[in-house]
């Protein structure tokens, strides 16, 4: 599988407990896996912290 390194990415998403995160989610983690850098900006109160 080919990596990708050198690029960024800055998610801002809402992750309260009404907002389904699941599929979103593992797409951050699947490109996570291919080497990307990802910060991920949401509530403090978030469910998925």
């Amino acid at each position: 599988m080919p990596r990708i390194s050198g690029m960024k990415i800055l998610v801002i998403s809402n992750y309260r407990p009404y907002h389904t995160a699941r599929p979103e989610a593992e797409i951050f983690i699947g490109l996570a896996k291919l080497g990307v850098d990802i910060d991920i900006m949401t509530y403090g109160d978030a469910a998925y912290l």
